[in-house]
């Protein structure tokens, strides 16, 4: 240990430390063997002592900038352990924190290896102070006398902790104890006794472990009996809650496949019910389908009949118009003051172009052929035509608020207006006409063109196909 001058020291060259003579404070007087007595009460008394069980110690050590300990020894069962501190624990506890100037080294006793530990004792070591005194090289020869010293070995020899160290040794032993050592007494027991005796508190300490390990297994296996015990109800009880659940389920669906099939046989009894009514009614329509194809073939051989009557009557109707246009020819003298003649007749709105006899039987076979026209193609005009040659008329019965619904289709000094209505109404008579045969209205004021365009289309044969689709539909 470097030293200058007393308690000067290095805490890094600390090789081992041990506690000399430990006794629990509040137990030795039980455990004390008074050598007054005879030699059977003090045998009696040793063997109390011993089996009252070995007292259980560790050390550790604290340094002050940490919370807890930073380092903790093994437990020993020998109250004189030499607790050694190697270059691993060196450079774990001291050079670790830089070799702190101070620690505080504490011991820990029990008399259970399992029982709580209590603190024995503790010794604040700090460099500087003169609180170490040395004793020799040898560790193991250290003084006996001391009780709950602490003796640390350093690099330079073995030093005695001196701090309260006298005070501490007189209230740990009692002037009748300080010499009860078993080691030192001259009347002690014979080496046999001893012997048996240490023998039988080995075997006691061994009992008692072995009645605490199987204690303890007891307990253990108890508990895992209790644990699988529980777990095995919870399990059982969950089962049997999931067997009633199902039980439950198994009910519904035997209910619910029960009345399906009632409801499967009441469907079966309804659909072979509705079969024999279908067949009944295929039957029925099949008769119904015969009698179908026999109005339909009748109703195709009257509709084909039809046809060719409508056919030969378009022809006929054609036939006719061509002898109608041969009777009332139409010729446009100048398009361009519409100026027409019909048999040599003619005719213009313009005023003062035709006379007026002349101008009303114009009108007048005008009249007449619009009318047989109408006939032939079977078309009722919205204006009703009275063809009387020169004296002609027309009816109006579409206008309201009209008290003579009579105009006539001949110029007169007093009815101008008239003349001019009836021949607007013929105009709209042709224009409705063309309109029915989907033929485009170019000129809606023109009379005699209108009329030359349906003569023209009825003698070129194309109200034919009109007559065939009007069929058809």
């Amino acid at each position: 240990m470097f030293h200058d001058g007393q308690g000067n020291f290095r805490v890094s060259v600390l090789k081992s430390v041990q506690i000399r003579n430990i006794q629990d404070q509040r137990t030795l007087h039980a455990l004390t063997i008074d050598s007054a007595q005879d030699l059977w009460k003090r045998q009696e008394q040793l063997k109390y002592a011993i089996s009252q069980g070995m007292l259980y110690v560790f050390l550790s050590i604290h340094i002050p900038c940490v919370s807890l300990p930073v380092y903790i020894s093994e437990c020993s069962e020998n109250a004189n352990h030499v607790f050694y501190i190697d270059e691993k624990v060196r450079r774990k506890v001291f050079q670790k924190y830089q070799n702190p100037s101070s620690f505080t080294l504490r011991s820990w006793c029990s008399s259970n290896a399992e029982g709580p530990f209590h603190l024995h004792r503790e010794w604040k070591i700090q460099r500087g102070r003169r609180d170490f005194l040395r004793i020799g090289n040898d560790p193991i020869s250290a003084v006996c006398e001391i009780r709950n010293g602490l003796v640390c070995d350093f690099a330079d020899g073995v030093y005695v902790y001196t701090d309260q160290q006298i005070d501490d040794t007189k209230e740990s032993f009692h002037k009748s104890m300080s010499a009860l050592s078993l080691d030192r007494r001259k009347d002690a027991y014979s080496s046999q006794a001893l012997l048996r005796i240490l023998n039988l508190s080995q075997c006691i300490n061994e009992l008692e472990l072995t009645q605490k390990k199987i204690r303890k297994d007891l307990v253990t296996d108890e508990t895992q009996v209790l644990r699988q015990s529980h777990s095995v109800k919870s399990t059982y009880s969950k089962r049997l809650f999931f067997h009633s659940q199902l039980q439950h389920r198994l009910s519904k669906y035997l209910f619910a496949f029960h009345k399906l099939r009632d409801d499967f046989e009441k469907k079966k009894d309804q659909v072979a019910q509705m079969h024999s009514q279908l067949n009944v009614h295929q039957a029925f329509l099949k008769q119904q389908d015969d009698r179908y194809q026999e109005a339909y073939a009748q109703v195709k051989a009257q509709w084909e009949t039809n046809l060719q009557v409508r056919v030969l009557i378009a022809h006929a109707t054609r036939s006719h118009i061509k002898q109608l246009c041969a009777v009332y020819p139409i010729q446009t003298i100048d398009d361009q003051v519409r100026l027409f003649t019909i048999r040599n007749l003619r005719f213009s709105l313009l005023p003062n172009s035709v006379p007026p006899a002349e101008l009303a039987a114009a009108i007048g076979f005008l009249a007449h052929l619009t009318f047989n026209i109408s006939q032939y193609l079977e078309y009722d005009f919205p204006y009703p035509v009275s063809p009387m040659s020169s004296r002609s008329t027309i009816l109006d019965p579409l206008s309201p608020d009209l008290m003579n619904r009579s105009f006539p289709l001949y110029p007169a000094a007093r009815a101008l207006h008239a003349f001019q209505h009836a021949l607007y109404l013929l105009n709209q008579n042709m224009i409705f006409l063309l309109a029915h045969y989907g033929l485009p209205n170019d000129q809606p004021s023109n009379i005699m063109a209108n009329c030359e365009k349906l003569l023209q289309f009825v003698l070129s044969g194309q109200h034919l196909s009109f007559v065939q689709v009007t069929s058809v539909l």
